[in-house]
Protein backbone atom coordinates (compact mmCIF):
# COMPACT_ATOMS: atom_id res chain seq x y z
CA UNK A 1 0.00 0.00 0.00
CA UNK A 2 1.10 3.25 -0.82
CA UNK A 3 0.59 6.64 0.81
CA UNK A 4 -1.37 8.08 -2.72
CA UNK A 5 -3.71 5.25 -1.94
CA UNK A 6 -5.00 7.01 0.93
CA UNK A 7 -7.11 10.61 1.01
CA UNK A 8 -8.16 12.47 3.94
CA UNK A 9 -9.40 16.00 3.83
CA UNK A 10 -11.36 18.66 6.09
CA UNK A 11 -13.51 21.27 4.91
CA UNK A 12 -11.91 24.06 6.97
CA UNK A 13 -8.30 24.45 7.41
CA UNK A 14 -8.72 27.28 10.52
CA UNK A 15 -11.74 26.99 12.67
CA UNK A 16 -12.53 28.87 16.04
CA UNK A 17 -12.56 26.55 19.46
CA UNK A 18 -16.21 25.22 18.95
CA UNK A 19 -16.75 25.18 15.78
CA UNK A 20 -16.84 21.72 13.89
CA UNK A 21 -15.14 20.06 11.38
CA UNK A 22 -16.18 17.49 8.96
CA UNK A 23 -13.81 15.09 8.04
CA UNK A 24 -13.51 12.67 4.74
CA UNK A 25 -11.11 10.27 3.83
CA UNK A 26 -11.00 7.19 2.18
CA UNK A 27 -8.64 4.07 1.44
CA UNK A 28 -8.71 0.39 -0.84
CA UNK A 29 -11.28 -1.23 0.25
CA UNK A 30 -10.63 -4.37 2.61
CA UNK A 31 -8.14 -2.10 4.72
CA UNK A 32 -8.02 -2.03 8.02
CA UNK A 33 -7.93 1.94 8.97
CA UNK A 34 -7.52 3.93 12.20
CA UNK A 35 -8.19 7.44 12.92
CA UNK A 36 -6.12 9.54 15.00
CA UNK A 37 -6.95 12.60 17.23
CA UNK A 38 -4.53 14.57 18.59
CA UNK A 39 -5.69 18.30 20.07
CA UNK A 40 -2.30 18.68 22.22
CA UNK A 41 -3.78 17.37 25.45
CA UNK A 42 -4.96 13.80 24.80
CA UNK A 43 -4.62 11.60 21.31
CA UNK A 44 -7.86 9.33 20.47
CA UNK A 45 -7.55 6.44 18.50
CA UNK A 46 -10.83 4.39 16.94
CA UNK A 47 -11.17 1.88 14.14
CA UNK A 48 -12.71 3.04 11.56
CA UNK A 49 -14.42 1.81 7.99
CA UNK A 50 -12.12 2.22 4.61
CA UNK A 51 -14.20 4.96 3.40
CA UNK A 52 -16.16 7.63 5.08
CA UNK A 53 -16.60 10.99 6.73
CA UNK A 54 -17.10 12.20 10.30
CA UNK A 55 -17.88 15.93 12.02
CA UNK A 56 -15.65 16.83 14.87
CA UNK A 57 -16.40 19.92 17.40
CA UNK A 58 -13.20 21.43 18.11
CA UNK A 59 -13.56 22.36 21.73
CA UNK A 60 -9.75 22.72 23.26
CA UNK A 61 -6.65 22.58 21.46
CA UNK A 62 -3.00 23.67 21.66
CA UNK A 63 -3.40 25.73 18.78
CA UNK A 64 -3.59 22.66 15.88
CA UNK A 65 -5.74 19.56 16.05
CA UNK A 66 -4.26 16.78 14.14
CA UNK A 67 -6.04 13.76 12.58
CA UNK A 68 -4.36 11.37 11.25
CA UNK A 69 -5.36 8.21 8.90
CA UNK A 70 -3.25 4.85 8.90
CA UNK A 71 -4.47 2.25 6.86
CA UNK A 72 -3.28 -1.88 6.40
CA UNK A 73 -3.30 -4.07 4.01
CA UNK A 74 -1.53 -7.05 3.21
CA UNK A 75 1.49 -6.46 5.80
CA UNK A 76 1.66 -2.85 4.21
CA UNK A 77 0.59 0.61 6.08
CA UNK A 78 0.78 3.50 4.55
CA UNK A 79 -0.83 6.97 6.94
CA UNK A 80 -2.10 10.34 5.61
CA UNK A 81 -2.44 13.49 8.01
CA UNK A 82 -4.37 17.11 8.15
CA UNK A 83 -4.15 19.52 11.02
CA UNK A 84 -6.70 21.96 11.23
CA UNK A 85 -5.16 25.53 13.33
CA UNK A 86 -7.97 26.23 16.26
CA UNK A 87 -7.90 29.62 17.36
CA UNK A 88 -9.02 31.03 20.54
CA UNK A 89 -12.52 32.08 20.84
CA UNK A 90 -13.50 35.93 20.40
CA UNK A 91 -13.61 37.53 23.75
CA UNK A 92 -16.77 39.55 24.68
CA UNK A 93 -15.89 43.46 25.53
CA UNK A 94 -17.06 43.71 29.18
CA UNK A 95 -18.35 46.94 30.78
CA UNK A 96 -17.30 47.19 34.09
CA UNK A 97 -19.98 50.07 36.05
CA UNK A 98 -17.91 51.78 39.27
CA UNK A 99 -20.98 52.81 41.07
CA UNK A 100 -23.04 49.96 42.05
CA UNK A 101 -26.25 51.94 41.95
CA UNK A 102 -26.03 52.76 38.29
CA UNK A 103 -27.74 50.35 36.12
CA UNK A 104 -26.01 48.72 33.23
CA UNK A 105 -26.79 50.34 29.61
CA UNK A 106 -29.42 47.38 28.85
CA UNK A 107 -30.77 46.93 32.39
CA UNK A 108 -34.81 46.85 31.17
CA UNK A 109 -33.53 43.38 29.70
CA UNK A 110 -33.39 41.64 32.74
CA UNK A 111 -32.84 37.83 31.24
CA UNK A 112 -29.28 37.07 32.19
CA UNK A 113 -30.54 38.15 36.27
CA UNK A 114 -33.45 36.16 35.78
CA UNK A 115 -32.14 33.01 34.46
CA UNK A 116 -29.45 33.00 37.00
CA UNK A 117 -32.12 32.90 40.00
CA UNK A 118 -34.31 30.34 38.35
CA UNK A 119 -30.97 28.13 38.01
CA UNK A 120 -30.64 28.68 41.51
CA UNK A 121 -34.39 28.37 42.53
CA UNK A 122 -34.24 24.51 40.73
CA UNK A 123 -31.25 23.53 42.24
CA UNK A 124 -32.55 24.67 45.53
CA UNK A 125 -36.10 23.08 45.02
CA UNK A 126 -33.83 20.02 43.72
CA UNK A 127 -31.68 19.90 46.72
CA UNK A 128 -34.85 20.48 49.29
CA UNK A 129 -36.60 17.21 47.61
CA UNK A 130 -33.69 15.11 47.95
CA UNK A 131 -33.61 16.38 51.65
CA UNK A 132 -34.16 13.91 54.78
CA UNK A 133 -37.09 15.22 56.24
CA UNK A 134 -35.42 15.89 59.75
CA UNK A 135 -33.19 17.81 57.80
CA UNK A 136 -35.48 19.95 55.97
CA UNK A 137 -37.02 20.38 59.86
CA UNK A 138 -33.69 21.62 61.18
CA UNK A 139 -33.08 23.55 58.59
CA UNK A 140 -36.41 25.47 58.97
CA UNK A 141 -35.88 25.56 62.77
CA UNK A 142 -32.38 26.78 62.71
CA UNK A 143 -33.29 29.56 60.18
CA UNK A 144 -36.26 31.09 62.09
CA UNK A 145 -34.24 30.57 65.20
CA UNK A 146 -31.09 32.87 63.38
CA UNK A 147 -33.63 35.44 62.04
CA UNK A 148 -35.41 35.34 65.41
CA UNK A 149 -32.40 36.22 67.09
CA UNK A 150 -31.26 38.59 64.85
CA UNK A 151 -34.38 40.56 64.97
CA UNK A 152 -33.78 40.71 68.89
CA UNK A 153 -30.56 42.12 68.48
CA UNK A 154 -28.50 39.74 70.06
CA UNK A 155 -24.65 40.17 68.91
CA UNK A 156 -23.34 37.53 66.70
CA UNK A 157 -21.38 35.48 68.77
CA UNK A 158 -24.29 35.33 70.86
CA UNK A 159 -26.30 34.35 67.93
CA UNK A 160 -23.59 31.48 67.10
CA UNK A 161 -23.08 30.15 70.55
CA UNK A 162 -27.74 29.62 70.62
CA UNK A 163 -26.92 28.16 67.32
CA UNK A 164 -24.41 25.59 67.96
CA UNK A 165 -26.54 24.69 71.45
CA UNK A 166 -29.92 24.19 69.09
CA UNK A 167 -28.01 22.11 66.46
CA UNK A 168 -26.13 19.84 69.15
CA UNK A 169 -29.57 19.66 70.99
CA UNK A 170 -30.87 18.21 67.27
CA UNK A 171 -28.12 16.00 66.50
CA UNK A 172 -28.14 14.95 70.26
CA UNK A 173 -31.59 14.10 69.96
CA UNK A 174 -31.37 12.27 66.05
CA UNK A 175 -28.42 10.15 67.65
CA UNK A 176 -30.65 9.41 70.76
CA UNK A 177 -33.38 8.15 68.44
CA UNK A 178 -31.51 5.74 66.22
Amino acid sequence: MKRSDLSLSTNQNVVTEGDIVTLQWSAPEGAAVQLSIDNGYKNAIQDVSSTGSKQFRLNRSRRYTTFTITASLNGKSASRRVAVRVKPPKVQRAEVINDPYQSAPDASNHIPVKMRWEMAKSTFQRNWQAMPTQKQVATIALSIASLSLLFYGLSYTKMAIFLWIVLLIYLLRIALKS
